[in-house]
Protein backbone atom coordinates (compact mmCIF):
# COMPACT_ATOMS: atom_id res chain seq x y z
CA UNK A 1 0.00 0.00 0.00
CA UNK A 2 2.93 2.71 0.56
CA UNK A 3 2.69 5.66 3.06
CA UNK A 4 -1.04 6.96 3.19
CA UNK A 5 -2.60 9.73 4.44
CA UNK A 6 -4.61 9.89 7.74
CA UNK A 7 -7.90 9.77 6.01
CA UNK A 8 -6.93 6.98 4.00
CA UNK A 9 -5.52 5.36 6.79
CA UNK A 10 -8.26 5.60 8.58
CA UNK A 11 -10.26 4.06 5.77
CA UNK A 12 -8.33 0.85 5.83
CA UNK A 13 -8.52 0.21 9.44
CA UNK A 14 -12.25 1.01 9.27
CA UNK A 15 -12.88 -1.54 6.75
CA UNK A 16 -10.48 -4.34 7.89
CA UNK A 17 -11.21 -7.38 10.43
CA UNK A 18 -7.76 -7.92 11.85
CA UNK A 19 -4.23 -5.72 12.20
CA UNK A 20 -1.23 -7.53 11.64
CA UNK A 21 1.47 -5.95 13.78
CA UNK A 22 4.29 -8.80 13.27
CA UNK A 23 7.77 -6.80 14.33
CA UNK A 24 11.29 -8.35 15.06
CA UNK A 25 11.61 -5.86 17.87
CA UNK A 26 9.10 -3.15 18.72
CA UNK A 27 8.81 -0.47 21.41
CA UNK A 28 5.26 0.68 21.62
CA UNK A 29 3.98 0.52 18.14
CA UNK A 30 0.89 3.63 17.76
CA UNK A 31 -0.35 1.95 14.67
CA UNK A 32 -1.43 -1.36 16.74
CA UNK A 33 -3.17 1.14 18.57
CA UNK A 34 -4.82 3.17 16.00
CA UNK A 35 -6.39 -0.26 14.72
CA UNK A 36 -6.95 -1.31 17.28
CA UNK A 37 -9.12 1.83 18.50
CA UNK A 38 -11.16 1.18 14.46
CA UNK A 39 -12.09 -2.21 15.97
CA UNK A 40 -9.72 -4.38 14.24
CA UNK A 41 -8.42 -7.78 16.07
CA UNK A 42 -5.00 -7.18 16.55
CA UNK A 43 -2.14 -10.47 16.00
CA UNK A 44 1.32 -9.64 16.83
CA UNK A 45 4.79 -10.79 17.95
CA UNK A 46 5.38 -11.25 21.35
CA UNK A 47 8.06 -8.62 21.70
CA UNK A 48 8.41 -5.46 23.29
CA UNK A 49 5.01 -4.14 24.18
CA UNK A 50 2.60 -5.83 21.81
CA UNK A 51 1.29 -8.64 24.38
CA UNK A 52 0.88 -5.94 26.91
CA UNK A 53 -1.42 -3.60 24.15
CA UNK A 54 -3.28 -7.00 22.88
CA UNK A 55 -3.46 -8.48 26.27
CA UNK A 56 -6.93 -10.77 25.81
CA UNK A 57 -8.44 -8.73 22.80
CA UNK A 58 -6.21 -10.72 20.08
CA UNK A 59 -3.78 -13.56 19.47
CA UNK A 60 0.45 -13.03 19.72
CA UNK A 61 2.76 -15.17 17.35
CA UNK A 62 5.29 -16.39 19.79
CA UNK A 63 7.62 -17.59 16.48
CA UNK A 64 8.72 -16.00 13.52
CA UNK A 65 6.58 -18.93 12.11
CA UNK A 66 4.60 -18.77 8.77
CA UNK A 67 2.52 -22.37 10.01
CA UNK A 68 1.97 -20.72 13.36
CA UNK A 69 0.67 -17.31 12.26
CA UNK A 70 -1.48 -19.53 9.46
CA UNK A 71 -2.96 -21.75 12.29
CA UNK A 72 -3.79 -18.74 14.33
CA UNK A 73 -5.82 -17.45 11.36
CA UNK A 74 -7.12 -20.82 10.49
CA UNK A 75 -8.43 -21.21 13.64
CA UNK A 76 -10.01 -18.38 14.89
CA UNK A 77 -13.55 -18.47 15.89
CA UNK A 78 -15.25 -16.29 13.19
CA UNK A 79 -18.48 -15.90 16.16
CA UNK A 80 -15.72 -14.24 18.48
CA UNK A 81 -15.05 -11.52 15.93
CA UNK A 82 -17.21 -8.66 17.39
CA UNK A 83 -16.56 -9.47 20.56
CA UNK A 84 -12.94 -9.11 20.39
CA UNK A 85 -13.23 -6.56 17.90
CA UNK A 86 -15.11 -4.29 20.84
CA UNK A 87 -12.61 -5.06 23.61
CA UNK A 88 -9.72 -4.22 21.43
CA UNK A 89 -11.49 -0.98 20.95
CA UNK A 90 -11.94 -0.51 24.32
CA UNK A 91 -8.50 -1.63 25.80
CA UNK A 92 -7.19 0.92 23.78
CA UNK A 93 -10.05 3.83 24.60
CA UNK A 94 -8.89 3.09 28.30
Amino acid sequence: MGKLKATELLKQYNTHQFYLQLSTSEGFPNALGEAMACGCVPIGSAVGAIPEIIDKTGFLLFRKEINELEALILGFDLSKSKQLSAEASLRIKK
